[in-house]
């Protein structure tokens, strides 16, 4: 048999085929040998060990196009392959999405079923999904975007064991459909993936009840690998209390500290709204006066993201607010600063040099308050994406976004 779903499947069956010639007794027995006489278990091991090592590296490079695993990412896929749940700690960057993707095409290959990966991150799961099916792996995702067509088909591949991998968002499990598609999938669940684990935890800063579910969940897979980037032991011994994780033994944590980011905090204290509008006060002449924002706080962080867009270099920037409808009036308030700077570096009045200027940057709002097709659009901007040229996004935002996170 090839790897799930890969178009090149035959390639990985032919590497199989080698192994099992050069290594009949190891996969035929099946890896990890534990029983038989030990003088023949003994002589079998090293080629067991051997050939197992081999199907990992030619799976990771044949299968998903990697040469080598980091340290602990291996670390983390070999505890899998025992059959041992685990909670990885890992820093954002370091690899934890391969880690569920190898072990997924090596869990299909041994035992069958499917991967269920868990994600809060729409945008994350289309890219997953993306991802693995440009390498011919059969994965699918289902998420509030998907249209009920879609959902329906991903069903069914569920059932008829057509998929080998599925991203899925945390209210999913609340859907007896979904739940009942995995009942009868062939082979079961060969392993849960909880990405952003953390949400799992009520001692989390991002705590979200629908990650309760997955506890359950977790005990009908053969194996659970809950992933994240940030946990406080606190929070570590929640995570794998309730997925049900080997406690301490379970977990494997790699340094935080990267040296490729620089991490800075600015306090921007509050100087009310009469303060913006007066210059006297305080309120800068280069910048729209509070935004028309009416929150207290707000207006000032705004203005000093505008300030710290327009010293830095032109690049990619992300800004992380707390709710939709700032989200919106801050996206607003950006473009508003962006015009003024455009102006104010024209007006020869102003100190400018009287040549027209394109203004800095553009800000766009992204969140769950928008249609699909508005977010899709959103995305491929950011992303630089051209877009589909048979669809149709609706420019107009929502009129009347819901204010709730």
């Amino acid at each position: 048999m090839g790897l799930i779903g890969l178009a090149a499947g035959g390639g990985i069956a032919t590497a199989g085929d080698q192994l099992r010639s050069r290594s009949r007794l190891g996969l035929r027995l099946g890896f990890g040998l534990g029983f038989g006489r030990p003088a023949l278990r003994d002589r079998c091991l090293p080629k067991l060990r051997a050939a197992e090592e081999d199907l990992l590296t030619l799976t990771l490079r044949d299968g998903l196009g990697k040469t080598a695993l980091k340290p602990l990412q291996r670390v983390v896929v070999e505890r899998l392959l025992r059959g041992e749940s685990t909670l990885a700690v890992l820093a954002t960057g370091y690899g934890k999405s391969l880690i569920y993707q190898l072990t997924s095409l090596l869990l299909r290959q041994r035992q069958g079923g499917i991967t269920v990966v868990v994600s809060p991150l729409v945008a994350l799961m289309r890219e997953q999904a993306s991802y693995l099916q440009d390498l011919g792996i059969a994965a699918a995702r289902l998420d509030s975007s998907c249209t009920s067509f879609e959902s329906r088909g991903v069903l069914n591949d569920i059932r008829a064991g057509r998929l080998g991998l599925v991203l899925v968002s945390p209210e999913r499990f609340a859907q007896a459909l979904f739940n009942n598609a995995l009942k009868v999938c062939p082979g079961g669940v060969n392993m849960l993936v909880v990405d952003e684990a953390h949400c799992i935890s009520e001692w989390g800063y991002s705590f979200r009840p629908d990650y309760l579910r997955l506890g359950r969940a977790a005990k009908i897979a053969g194996v659970v690998l809950a992933l994240t980037a940030t946990a406080t032991p606190r929070v570590r011994v929640d995570i794998c209390e309730r997925l049900g994780t080997s406690g301490v033994d379970g977990m494997v944590c790699g340094p935080s500290l990267r040296p490729n980011l620089l991490l800075c905090a600015r306090d921007v204290p509050p100087k009310g709204l009469r303060a913006h509008a007066d210059p006297s006060l305080g309120g800068s002449p280069g910048i729209p006066r509070a935004f028309g924002i009416p929150i207290d706080g707000l207006a000032e962080r705004t203005e000093a993201i505008a300030r710290s867009l327009a010293q830095r270099p032109p690049g990619d920037t992300i800004v992380y607010v707390h709710f939709r409808y700032e989200a919106d009036l801050v996206a607003e308030a950006l473009n508003a600063a962006a015009e003024s700077f455009a102006k104010t570096a024209t007006d020869p009045f102003l100190g400018g040099d009287g040549r027209e200027q394109a203004r800095p940057w553009e800000a766009r709002s992204f969140h769950a308050g928008k249609r699909n097709e508005e977010r899709e659009a959103i995305q491929n901007w950011f992303l630089g994406v051209d877009p589909d040229p048979n669809s149709d996004p609706d420019p107009n935002p929502n009129p009347n976004p819901n204010p709730n996170p």
